[in-house]
């Protein structure tokens, strides 16, 4: 369903049941369509799964001008609103991981639990660059050509939307690669200690990106745990549908009753 958050709609999900509801955030040129039908299953018969394309994402909407960080966290917060949706678990892989994070910084009321998946809190020179460069294909070229260039650099057998009818937008992917490129400026990872929920670190050990991510991650929040998977990829939930779930599982459990 498509919700109106004031100016633009933001597309989005909810299946199952339970007080708790896990917020599932797709990463840079994915859409909800890409988390593995095992995943939602496995969540959904205790606890309430909300499921939403980013902007310039799947079938959300691309508002005009230069996007931020904050303005994909507002997103998340008015949809949450308007839903009214009092706290979530937040799981986010890749870009979404970002989103998640930041959601947590920005309105630590609202989120009771993180997963933070194939994601980090800074971006190096190099990274932000390749971020900067994807988004300049994707509006001289096109977002097929933009996408295949996140294939061959993440290394996968396939486009991460995995849905050739959501693809996104080309301005929408931009300008969320450019919100990821900007942490490089400017991090997060100086505010790691202000995060108190839950937290849990997940990474692929093939994950061409590396562990060094996730490894801040888990030094910055305290109390957080962090789990390198072995023979999985960037996309760790689609490598492993199953196990993936069973991690999201084990920590909303230990969040408390659903």
């Amino acid at each position: 369903m498509r919700v109106e958050i004031g100016g633009h709609a933001l597309n989005c999900e909810r299946v199952g049941a339970g007080s708790r509801v896990a917020l599932l955030i797709h990463g840079l040129g994915a859409s909800l369509r890409s988390w593995p039908t095992e995943v939602v299953d496995a969540l959904a018969p205790d606890y309430e799964v909300l499921l939403l394309d980013l902007r310039g994402h799947g079938l959300s909407d691309s508002p005009p001008g230069a996007w931020t960080v904050d303005d994909l966290v507002a997103d998340v917060r008015a949809l949450l609103d308007v839903l009214a949706i009092p706290a979530v678990c937040a799981v986010g892989h890749s870009a979404g991981g970002v989103v998640a994070l930041a959601l947590a910084l920005a309105h630590p009321q609202l989120v009771d639990g993180l997963a933070l998946v194939s994601t980090s809190s800074e971006c190096n020179v190099a990274a932000a660059e390749w971020y900067s460069s994807v988004a300049e294909v994707a509006l001289e070229q096109g977002i097929g050509p933009a996408l295949r260039q996140v294939v061959a650099g993440l290394r996968l057998e396939a486009s991460p939307a995995q849905d050739e009818l959501v693809l996104p937008d080309p301005l929408g992917f931009a300008q969320t690669a450019r919100c990821v490129a900007s942490l490089h400026p400017r991090p997060l990872t100086p505010r790691l200690a202000e995060i108190r929920c839950p937290t849990r670190v997940l990474v692929g050990e093939l994950d061409p990106i590396g562990v060094g991510g996730a490894i801040l991650l888990q030094r910055g929040i305290a109390g957080s745990t962090l789990e390198v998977v072995p023979g999985c990829s960037h996309m760790l939930p689609q490598d492993d549908p199953a196990g993936f779930a069973a991690r999201v599982r084990e920590h909303l459990a230990s969040l408390g009753a659903t």
